[in-house]
């Protein structure tokens, strides 16, 4: 939550890549759909079928950041998560829309739990 804070709210990362993204292309617009603390599966029901419906073809940019959440909760289940965040990966991209994917559980050498879970998921998936 290291955020930086305008008018007492949180700025996350969206907003702070959609800052960086206008300052390039003057006309960039976009729309935030992100939800702290939202679960993989909640993504998937509530805010992937509103950006779906606003994809106009690879002119529109969808970043997708889910399933750190769940890699944090007791009980996490690997398999179900991946292969949840894949189905989610796959529709978005069928929409014909450019697709940027973020994640902070992969494994890029840092130690943390969510990553070792990520990965370990992945393994068990073969």
């Amino acid at each position: 939550m290291t955020d930086e804070v305008v008018d007492g709210k949180y700025r996350g990362w969206a907003d702070r890549v959609a800052d960086v993204m206008s300052q390039v292309h003057p006309d960039f617009t976009y729309m935030n759909l992100a939800v702290r603390g939202k679960l993989l599966g909640q993504v998937v029901e509530d805010q992937v079928p509103v950006a779906l419906r606003h994809i106009t073809g690879k002119d529109t940019l969808v970043s997708f950041h889910a399933g750190a959440n769940d890699a944090l909760r007791p009980g996490y289940q690997p398999q179900v998560a991946i292969a949840l965040y894949q189905e989610a990966v796959r529709l978005i991209a069928k929409s014909g829309a450019t697709l940027m994917l973020f994640t902070v559980i992969e494994n890029t050498g840092n130690k943390g739990r969510g990553s070792e879970l990520w990965e370990l998921g992945l393994q068990q998936l073969g």
